[in-house]
């Protein structure tokens, strides 16, 4: 059964490095960004804040868009959603801040969403994200069903058969 796993709106970022630090710095510097977000008034409309390393997958079948790493924020409610994006105070020091770690400012590559579990997985703590376009002549409503009923259920079973994941 396909659930929706939280009313809580939630923000995923694709992070990419700036072209000059490696991996492990980009990490260290990724994380004072973090640091930062959080030290600000703002986060207090912040529920959860998950930071996720990339990581390569030895035999991965699909095409891939690589990023350095993914962020997701759950916002408490859509109130604080609107409170935190509407406080302006942080936005002057944490833009800065992004052009000195990201390749690009973050709200070219985050897109706010909903998360479905098509299988509850095991605890496990890998993550897969999966970036999927919608055409804009097909309706929203009809590409989350399409979506919900026919790809993601067909996509974990693949991944499991293929030993990546344990659901999701």
């Amino acid at each position: 059964m396909i659930s929706r796993r939280s009313d809580q709106p939630k923000l995923i970022y694709f992070a990419e490095r700036k072209p000059k630090m490696d991996g492990p710095e980009f990490q260290a510097r990724w994380r004072q960004h973090a640091r930062l977000g959080m030290s600000m008034p703002r986060w207090k409309n912040i529920h959860r804040y998950v930071h996720c390393d990339a990581v390569e997958v030895a035999g991965l079948n699909l095409p891939v868009a690589w990023c350095d790493g993914v962020a997701i924020v759950w916002y408490r409610d859509e109130q604080s959603r609107l409170n935190h994006v509407s406080d302006k105070s942080a936005g002057p020091v944490l833009k800065q801040d992004e052009q000195e770690t990201f390749a690009r400012p973050v709200c070219n590559f985050a897109i706010l969403t909903d998360e479905y579990v098509i299988k509850p997985g095991s605890g496990t703590v890998w993550k897969l994200f999966l970036r999927v376009w919608r055409r804009s002549e097909i309706r929203l409503a009809n590409f989350k069903s399409w979506w919900l009923s026919d790809v993601g259920p067909r996509l974990v079973e693949r991944l499991e058969a293929e030993g990546i994941c344990q659901g999701y």
